[in-house]
């Protein structure tokens, strides 16, 4: 359930991300990096890795107002 709470408005932001055209590095860099950051994120939690879980968990908040503050930026600069 955590990645459901994650994911879905994470890829709400991601499309809405493609529809202002932001450059395709940065789109990878938002997607790949969010999967590797929720793949170790779901290791800490089985392997009870409590400090990494932690920083994983502040990564994925980041990784998320990263999104949505260079959406703010794009659609402002438009």
């Amino acid at each position: 359930m955590n990645a459901f709470e994650h994911v879905l408005p994470f890829a709400v932001i991601l499309f809405a991300l493609t529809q202002v055209s932001i450059g395709a590095q940065w789109m990878a860099f938002f997607a790949i990096g969010f999967i590797l950051i929720r793949a170790l994120h779901g290791y800490a939690m089985l392997f009870s890795k409590f400090k990494l879980r932690q920083v994983s968990a502040g990564l994925t908040y980041l990784f998320e107002l990263l999104g949505c503050f260079t959406l703010l930026f794009e659609l402002v600069s438009v």
